[in-house]
Formats: C-alpha cells, sequence, structure tokens
C-alpha cells in the first residue's frame, strides 16, 4: 500500500527544505505535483505563519496550486498531443503477432481499427471518444468486417449479438489500456463503458434421435443405398433410362438432375460421417477435433490427449485429456493408423469431401457448411444449429446425467473455469429425460439402450431391447 500524501491529494508531495529558519522556524514549503503528462512539477512557497509548537503551517495558495495541478493530470485538461487510436491498435497488433496469437485474432483487431477510422474515431483523449465507440459498436450488423467489394457483405444483415459487440469492445480497451501503459492517457476513456447485455437464451441444440442418425451407420451408407433404390426402382420403371429417370423424379418431386446426381455419387462410405462421430463423441471444438491424430489415442487408457500443434490454432493454448468413448473407439480400432490425422486433408481444410476435384477444401475457418451439406445428404436440415453446436450436445448430455462429476468434465472439455462449465445445466434438461435410461455415463448412441423393467418384487431388472 503506497504512502498517503502529506497534503492528503494522491499524487502530491511536500517537504520543508530551506536550510534557513527564523527563531529556528522553517520559512519554505516545497510542494511536488504531477502534471498533465504524468511528470513531478515542484514549486516553492515561502511560510509566514506557524503554530504554538513551532511546526510551518501550509499557505493556501500552495494548496490551490497541487488542487490545480493535480485536477489537470487527472482530467488531461491541457492536452499536449492527440492519442490516436489506430496507432495503438498498429503497436498492439506489434505485441500480439510476436506473442504468436493467431491470424483470426489478428484480422479481427485490424477490422475494428479500419472501422473505427472510417467513421472518423481516432482521437482517444476527446471527450465524445467513449460516446462514438459505443454508438458505432451498437450500429454493426453482420458482415461489417467484409471487405468492400465483397458479394455477400450485406447479404441477410442482421445487428450482431451482445456476446460479439463485447467481444469487440474487449479489443477497443486493450488498445487504450495499451495507451494508458504508455502514459499516453492518464485514464482509460472505455474503462466506464457498460458491457453488452447478453440475452440467455436456449441455444439450438440437436436432440438424441438426430444425433443417433448422424452417428449411424446408415448414414454413413446413405450414398450406396440411395443409389441401389433409385436403381430397383428404374428397373421397376422400365423402358428408356432417360423417361424413367424423369419419370422418377416426376414421382419424388425433384428434378431430374437430382437422380443424376445421386446414381453418379460413389458408392463408398460418407467423408463427414467420420468427422461427425469425432466431433459427437469427443465434445471438441471444430478446429480440435478436425485436427486430432492417431498417436494422441492411448488405447488401453481409453484417453484422447490433445496436444498444441503448428497446424491449427487451440482457442486456450492447453493440452488436455479427453475421455475415449466406447462406441468412438469401436468405430476408430478397424481402422486405426500408426500416425497421422484421424481425419483427410479435404474435410480438414472445411471441404465436404464427396466431390472428387474438391482436393483441397475451402472455408476451413468455419465448418459449418460442409456439416450442413452432410446433414442435406442424409435428409437432416442444419436449421440454427452449426457444427459447433455437437459440442454444446455433447457437454448438455454429460451435464444431464446426476452422476457427472463438473470439474472433471470441466478438464475433459477444456473450460477455463468451472462456472462456464455448469452454465451448460440450462441445456441439459432437454436430455434429461433419456440419458437417465443409460446404464452408464458414457454415450449411448449407436447400442441398443437398456429398458428398465419392474420385477414382481418391486426391484428394477434391466432388459436389453433387441
Amino acid at each position: 500500500m503506497g504512502r498517503r500524501s502529506p497534503l492528503g491529494i494522491e499524487g502530491t508531495g511536500l517537504s520543508f527544505r530551506d536550510p534557513r529558519k527564523k527563531d529556528g522556524r522553517l520559512t519554505c514549503a516545497q510542494v511536488r505535483a504531477r502534471d498533465e503528462l504524468g511528470a513531478w512539477q515542484v514549486k516553492r512557497f515561502a511560510v509566514t505563519s506557524w503554530r504554538r509548537d513551532g511546526s510551518p503551517v501550509l499557505p493556501d495558495a500552495a494548496m490551490d496550486w497541487a488542487r490545480s495541478t493535480r485536477k489537470t493530470f487527472v482530467k488531461h485538461e491541457a492536452v499536449a498531443a492527440p492519442a490516436s487510436f489506430q496507432d495503438f491498435a498498429k503497436l498492439l497488433l506489434d505485441n500480439l503477432e510476436a506473442s504468436g496469437v493467431g491470424k483470426g485474432r489478428l484480422d479481427l483487431v485490424r477490422a475494428v481499427s479500419a472501422g473505427l477510422a472510417r467513421e472518423g474515431i481516432t482521437d482517444m483523449r476527446s471527450d465524445l471518444f467513449a460516446t462514438r465507440v459505443r454508438k458505432w459498436l451498437t450500429g454493426l450488423r453482420t458482415g461489417w468486417s467484409f471487405k468492400a467489394d465483397a458479394p455477400n457483405r450485406f447479404r441477410n444483415a442482421k445487428p450482431l449479438a451482445s456476446a460479439t459487440r463485447n467481444k469487440l469492445l474487449i479489443i477497443c480497451r486493450q488498445v487504450t489500456g495499451l495507451a494508458v501503459l504508455k502514459r499516453k492517457l492518464v485514464h482509460d476513456p472505455l474503462a466506464e463503458l457498460n458491457t453488452f447485455a447478453e440475452a440467455k437464451t436456449i441455444k439450438p441444440l440437436f436432440s438424441i434421435a438426430e444425433l443417433r442418425r448422424m452417428v449411424s451407420d446408415e448414414a454413413r451408407d446413405h450414398a450406396a443405398t440411395e443409389r441401389a433404390e433409385i436403381e430397383r426402382a428404374l428397373d421397376d420403371h422400365g423402358g428408356p433410362r432417360g423417361a424413367a429417370v424423369k419419370a422418377l423424379a416426376l414421382q419424388r418431386g425433384v428434378h431430374w438432375t437430382t437422380i443424376y446426381n445421386a446414381l453418379k455419387r460413389p458408392s463408398e462410405p460418407d467423408p463427414w460421417w467420420l468427422a461427425c462421430c469425432v466431433l459427437t463423441f469427443t465434445g471438441c471444438r471444430a478446429q480440435e477435433g478436425m485436427h486430432l491424430r492417431w498417436e494422441w489415442i492411448r488405447w488401453q487408457e481409453n484417453i484422447i490427449t490433445l496436444k498444441l500443434a503448428d497446424d491449427y490454432d487451440q482457442k486456450t493454448d492447453t493440452e488436455r485429456l479427453i475421455p475415449l468413448e466406447l462406441e468412438l473407439a469401436d468405430i476408430l480400432r478397424p481402422i486405426a493408423k500408426p500416425a497421422g490425422h484421424i481425419l483427410p486433408p479435404e474435410i480438414r481444410a472445411g471441404g465436404s469431401g464427396v466431390r472428387r476435384s474438391e482436393t483441397e477444401g475451402k472455408g476451413a475457418g468455419d465448418y459449418s457448411g460442409a456439416f450442413a451439406r452432410y446433414l442435406h445428404r442424409i435428409g437432416m436440415d442444419i436449421g440454427d444449429r452449426s457444427a459447433h453446436s455437437l459440442r454444446h450436445c455433447y457437454i448438455s448430455m454429460k451435464m444431464a446425467r446426476a452422476d457427472t462429476n463438473p470439474d472433471r468434465l470441466r478438464k475433459a472439455v477444456g473450460h477455463s473455469t468451472i462456472t462456464t462449465t455448469l452454465g451448460y445445466a440450462r441445456f441439459s434438461q432437454l436430455f434429461e429425460s433419456e440419458v437417465d435410461s443409460w446404464p452408464d455415463r458414457s454415450l449411448w448412441l449407436r447400442r441398443p439402450v437398456p429398458a428398465t423393467n419392474t420385477s414382481a418384487s418391486g426391484a428394477p431388472s434391466q432388459k436389453v431391447e433387441p
């Protein structure tokens, strides 16, 4: 704890240093106070009165000068030079890049800096800076960070979610905080800016029935099944093949090219089925699950060690252990390899893996597009869900169990605080009725769930469904 100022004013000091005395009493007071740049200023005042014990009485002019100088320092009334937000944003970018922060975070900082510059919001010393930043954040809509010539910049634009606005506000505060650290600003102008209130809504999740369908063998082999059904329907129709295809398309209410596309599709397992299983049974974030490697699996301990790697960005930069679900182990064991990525490169790059020409894939930052196409191929609609929704489903199903240890779950899914994990308890109610019938804490999505019956003695007995 710092020493209290003799004047009772923070950032000031007082001493009596004049060696000349009058009747043994000090005759000069020396007062120090910080100026608008934070530097100490010193001024001397003559002492004209003393107390009975001989101690000097500080002149009123000295107190007035100390208050005035300190007031200027606190409220930066004397502006030496403007503090540009964009200059310190560039300095923040240099620091983040040097510390190895991912490209996505750097691009977001650049977008914030450019967005404020377009609105003329540059001088952080301006009294209207905080108000203008708040107004800019409030008016943002989806697509705000896209390039000016992007064709889909404002397609279906809607207001940003409060959580996204708060994320941008944090970036703005990082820049202003850096200016304070460099003593360009006396205080952070955004420190008292309230965060945007976030509505606590139920996240759109998949039901257990939908999850079972996604990871089922039928979904894996849907292409071969659909092709065989179409071939049988065409054989039953008879006649020229072109006429049979158009007749079948008319019967199904689709365009005839849809029938031809289904016939051309390879009869191999859907490449995205395995990716869907990995995300569903591990609860990993999309980037983490897509880049899991065979050598990270410890088969004996039923554990997957999620390690840091250079080929993907991890949110927390922390390695963790993930339980290997029994059903996922049954899927992976027959195709296990000594080393390498579990998923093929076109899937990791964000591609669907269905088109043969799509060897690299695109859109690796968001896998929801390829995930939506997979659901469409198996006859499902993604709705408002995304690939990240599979992680929410995993945690919610685990939390739905009454015997779940929240701290173990927190470590398995990579949450930094237990509060984040417990927040999923609101969504767990969607799964409690079904999860309670599972014999243990593992996921029962591909295996038949034992049915619980009551015996004549009243004791519950389990009977496995056929």
